[in-house]
């Protein structure tokens, strides 16, 4: 609990659940390596040049852009870390000063 003027202020958080979702986004990320489109091999069969063109040009825009969103989400997945140990070692710590206290 916080005091704000003359008011307490109940401060939550479930860190088990931020823990959780990190793992998702992991998991997540995990999953967009085996995500690759193998543009050359569909490029090759689609009998059309300007298809084909647009195709190998998905599969390279693709890659860079799946590339930016697994480090997106692998950097949101740390943060979450970071806030559920920073509020642990929080509890931890004032849980400790009302020990000394009494």
């Amino acid at each position: 609990m916080m005091q704000k003027g003359n008011a307490m202020v109940n401060l939550s958080l479930d860190t088990t659940e931020l823990r959780n979702r990190s793992k998702s986004l992991r998991a997540t990320a995990s999953l967009l390596d085996d995500a690759r489109i193998d543009a050359l091999d569909v490029a090759s069969v689609v009998g059309h040049d300007k298809l084909a063109g647009k195709v190998r040009e998905f599969g390279n825009n693709w890659d860079t852009t799946r590339g930016r969103f697994r480090e997106h989400l692998e950097a949101l997945a740390k943060t979450f870390d970071a806030i559920a140990e920073t509020f642990e070692d929080l509890d931890r710590d004032l849980e400790n000063a009302l020990r000394r206290k009494k």
